[in-house]
């Protein structure tokens, strides 16, 4: 859980996306600029610091079951929950009703 994660910009999808705009230079662009979004997660004391777009956001975070929390944060924080297969979490980012989804995989 430890260590630093990095958005697959395979697994990026989006609830509107329509048939074949997956595909299409818009969303793969988008899909590449977000993978480039890092997550780590510490120990001591439990801290959590997402980078992206220029900006960073720090919170707490405690792990309960496979899903993981995340506390007195100042900004929006996707749901996360860990995969039982292997090291990977998978992120679900909601708002007005679209869904945007993707996976951390683990750098280190």
């Amino acid at each position: 859980m430890t260590g630093t994660w990095r958005v697959d910009p395979a697994t990026v999808t989006i609830s509107r996306l329509g048939p074949g705009a997956d595909k299409k230079p818009d969303w793969t662009d988008a899909a590449a600029v977000i993978g480039k979004i890092t997550v780590r997660f510490r120990t001591q004391p439990r801290v959590v610091e997402a980078t992206g777009f220029d900006q960073t956001s720090t919170a707490s975070w405690h792990l309960s079951g496979s899903a993981i929390a995340i506390e007195g944060a100042q900004s929006a924080w996707p749901d996360m929950v860990l995969d039982p297969r292997g090291p990977r979490i998978h992120l679900t980012i909601e708002k007005n009703g679209d869904l945007l989804q993707m996976d951390l995989v683990k750098v280190r």
